[in-house]
């Protein structure tokens, strides 16, 4: 599950922001690390610029299945 995290963690966006991709029910999760999110009806982006707290979230998203796969 690391790896995955790891893996998806690898890079930033042009804003120095790590991105992470998941499901909407995640909003309550989500919004209690702090991160800056939008909404879309399929997805939720997440952006985040610590990348320990993006992997934090990244491995609670992924045990709960919370992940969208693209």
């Amino acid at each position: 599950m690391r790896r995955l995290c790891d893996e998806l963690l690898r890079k930033r966006d042009p804003a120095g922001y790590y991105v992470i991709v998941a499901k909407p029910e995640a909003l309550s999760l989500v919004e209690s690390f702090a991160a800056q999110v939008e909404q879309s009806p399929s997805a939720l982006l997440v952006k985040v610029k610590s990348r320990s707290v993006a992997r934090k979230l990244c491995l609670i998203l992924l045990e709960r299945n919370l992940l969208v796969s693209l």
